[in-house]
This record gives C-alpha cells, structure tokens and sequence, in this order.
C-alpha cells in the first residue's frame, strides 16, 4: 500500500499548525512592533534633546567631556533612530495572507531585526569608543576626573557590553527563527509541487 497521501496529509496537517502558529506570532508581534516603533521615536527625540543639553553645557562650562557627548549623541542618534524606524516599520506590513505570504512576512520581520541588532551593535560600540575617548582625554589632563565621570563612564561601558551580549543572543535567536522559515518555506514548495 501507498502511505505517500497519508504522510503527504500529515505533512500538510502540521504544516497547517506551524503556519497557524506563525501567524498568531505575527499577530501578537504587531502590536508589539508598534509599541516599539513609539518607543523608539521617543528615544531619539530624548537622545537629540539631551545631546543639545550636553553641547549647551559644554558651551557654557567649556567642558570638554560634555562636548564630546554632545558631538557623540548627535551624530549618532539620528541616524540610528530612522534606520530603526525604517526598519520596525517596514516589518508591520502585510502584503500577502496567504500561508506562503506569512512565511515572507516572518522572513521580512527576522531581516528587519537583523537590521535592528546592527544598529544595537554599532550603538554599543559607539558607547564604548565614547569611554575609552574620555578616559584618554582623563590620562592626558584635558579632562578632570570626578565622581560623576567616573560613574557616567562606567554606566556606558556596562551598557555597551550589556547591549553586545544582548546583540550575541538574540542574533542566534534570529538565525534560528530564518531557518525555521526556510524550512516552512521549501516544505511548503515540496508539498504543493508533490499535490501537483
């Protein structure tokens, strides 16, 4: 006896349950991913406000370490904050509802935040050199060392290799999640080419 339409039918049954869970993780995601396309223009517009307050203190005081976070935060959280918008929002369209179309859409959403954990990775580096700069400039005597630097530096350093760990995990998560779609992906071509 022929069991190929028996598992061809058990393929598509759990086929059917993957892409049912995917889309109810696609749907429960947008809400999230919109929560987070506010939250992240809130950041930027508090991370410019705040690089304008460093450079007016480094103006007024003549500081330079509150100089260097001011030309620091300006240059760098512009960019990042419409990198991430582009690409949180790029991830809360649909095009397709179709069971392929949501497998597209997974895809889309996993290389949208690809995108995000680049930007997390250069904005954790950028904290990092950001530090290692000032303490330079602290070993050289252009800066005077006090408690406030000592614990504004040492809370970037720690967030800057919180974030590059953070960056670590969620990349494998990621990787993870694209196979898991490929599969679905070349599953679902297989099973339609055999129907055929």
């Amino acid at each position: 006896m022929n069991d190929f339409p028996v598992e061809l039918k058990n393929d598509w049954t759990l086929q059917n349950v993957e892409f049912q869970a995917l889309t109810r993780r696609l749907r429960r995601g947008d809400s999230w991913w919109q929560l987070l396309l506010f939250v992240s223009a809130v950041v930027a517009l508090f991370g410019v406000a705040a690089g304008v307050w460093f450079a007016s203190v480094a103006i007024r005081e003549h500081d330079l370490f509150y100089g260097l976070a001011a030309v620091t935060m300006l240059t760098a959280v512009p960019p990042a904050a419409l990198a991430e918008f582009r690409a949180r929002r790029s991830a809360l369209q649909w095009h397709d509802r179709t069971p392929e179309g949501m497998v597209g859409h997974a895809l889309q959403r996993v290389e949208a935040t690809a995108r995000l954990l680049r930007i997390a990775f250069v904005n954790a580096l950028v904290l990092l050199v950001l530090a290692a700069v000032v303490w330079v400039f602290v070993l050289l005597g252009f800066i005077a060392q006090n408690p406030s630097l000592v614990f504004i530096t040492l809370l970037w350093i720690a967030f800057g290799l919180a974030t590059l760990g953070w960056v670590r995990w969620r990349t494998g998560a990621n990787f993870r999640e694209r196979e898991r779609c490929h599969r679905l992906l070349r599953e679902f071509s297989a099973a339609t080419s055999a129907a055929l």
